[in-house]
């Protein structure tokens, strides 16, 4: 079934609004998986637990860009093929952002732990805070797809959402409206958590300042880099919820100047981690380049390889021929 925004039924470029959907998706989401892969099975990033959570927080994106990769498929084919295959996208880009700023308060959390040594945690410790995020994500996507809270896809505007309440008479959504609460107001905690920590990180580091001599360091270049990278995530984040918010209440949501907007905030959103991790993280440039190198080597081997059995099945067939004679 096609669903249009409520307050109209205009549809705004669908097939430009399609193509930077795939194109927003699909890079970022290439890239993004090859970091994950990189920060869970690497040294040395696996075996620190910042690394971790920003890998976590990756697989986040990942799903985030297959929702925008699905909404593309169907801003493009004018249809959403099945309700079920509209929901499950749906359903999963709402949980995406909330989690992604539940993901931003741990990175966060931990950055003060680090630099404030007030507390030792355990790696046990954030292992447990992020399953707990991840059974929120699969609860949160499992209601959106149940008879209590059904998710659609808008065609006409291009965006998922929770139904209405009124979408269906005899299907009312009873738990629509606390769902929308929910999602809002946990994400203003997690983004009003995360500032806090960050000003109590900087205030803290501004009181050791004066404890130490010229000759000591506050800390070490590998930590503000991971400072540096942990404050952008939180400042993309800020960007995105209130950058959506001005949009919504500002523009109409079937302008131009809407789509204009909307996609410069997911486009932030979706390349400013994978670009950062890659400027900021020189350990992580020599693992992508050993693995490119790898991968040439490779290629190379299997050319060879394989003109050196073409060369011998021809001198062997040529062999063959001259004992014929």
């Amino acid at each position: 079934m096609t669903y249009f925004y409520p307050k109209g039924s205009y549809n705004s470029q669908p097939i430009l609004r399609g193509c930077a959907n795939v194109v927003i998706s699909v890079i970022p989401l290439t890239f993004s998986a090859f970091i994950v892969v990189i920060f869970m099975t690497r040294k040395p990033f696996k075996n620190n637990i910042c690394f971790v959570i920003m890998a976590n927080l990756g697989v986040v994106q990942c799903f985030h860009s297959m929702t925008y990769l699905c909404a593309g498929i169907f801003l493009l084919a004018d249809s959403t093929f099945a309700p079920i295959v509209e929901c499950i996208p749906a359903s999963v880009s709402a949980a995406c952002l909330s989690t992604y700023y539940l993901h931003t308060a741990l990175l966060a959390f931990n950055r003060f732990v680090v630099i404030s040594d007030a507390i030792k945690l355990n790696r046990r410790v954030y292992h447990l805070l992020l399953a707990l995020i991840w059974m929120f994500f699969l609860s949160h996507s499992a209601v959106k797809c149940s008879p209590f809270a059904w998710s659609v896809f808008y065609q006409d505007v291009g965006f998922f959402t929770v139904a209405p309440r009124f979408i269906f008479l005899w299907t009312p959504y009873p738990w629509t409206p606390y769902i929308r609460k929910i999602t809002k107001h946990l994400t203003l905690i997690s983004l009003i958590t995360t500032g806090a920590l960050y000003v109590l990180t900087v205030l803290f580091l501004a009181y050791k300042r004066k404890q130490l001599t010229s000759h000591q360091q506050l800390m070490s270049k590998a930590e503000f880099r991971i400072l540096v990278q942990a404050f952008a995530i939180f400042l993309t984040c800020l960007w995105n919820f209130f950058g959506t918010t001005v949009i919504q209440n500002t523009f109409d949501m079937r302008s131009v100047e809407f789509a204009v907007w909307f996609y410069v905030s997911q486009l932030t959103l979706q390349w400013v981690n994978p670009v950062l991790y890659l400027v900021m993280n020189r350990d992580l440039r020599v693992v992508v380049r050993k693995i490119m190198k790898c991968g040439k080597n490779n290629a190379v081997m299997n050319v060879s390889v394989r003109s050196d059995v073409i060369s011998q099945t021809s001198s062997s067939s040529s062999t063959a021929n001259l004992q014929a004679k």
